[in-house]
């Protein structure tokens, strides 16, 4: 049966794919990455994926399209035994901060990450 519609995947590295959504003249490129933390899926990717299409550029996806293609892709992913999940973007820099990581943005925009000071083997001992 044909349909209007086509999803594939496409490896962009090791741990990441593209899935692509494509129909009459519009296209849908969502970045996945690997799951390897989270044991009920195999890829994860942001939802706010679903806002613009990628072709024609930066044109807004309506809500009840977006609910459409969510749709087909629960379809699709079930019938190819892959397990997607989609979630709201993480906020790397407050994680980070919240583990004791210091951020810090350097003139060029470039952020530079630095991990906690370790602690002595004493001092964890002794708990100060």
């Amino acid at each position: 049966m044909p349909t209007d519609y086509s999803f594939r995947m496409e490896r962009t590295s090791y741990k990441s794919q593209d899935l692509v959504y494509e129909e009459a003249g519009r296209k849908l490129v969502i970045y996945l990455e690997m799951a390897a933390a989270l044991k009920k899926f195999d890829w994860v990717g942001c939802d706010t994926s679903f806002e613009k299409w990628t072709v024609p550029a930066g044109t807004e996806i309506a809500h009840e399209t977006r609910d459409m293609i969510l749709q087909r892709l629960e379809v699709w992913s079930a019938e190819h035994r892959v397990r997607i999940k989609f979630g709201p973007p993480v906020d790397m820099r407050a994680e980070l901060s919240k583990r004791g990581w210091r951020i810090e943005e350097k003139k060029s925009g470039v952020l530079e990450a630095r991990p906690p000071r370790r602690r002595g083997f004493l001092s964890r001992l002794f708990q100060r």
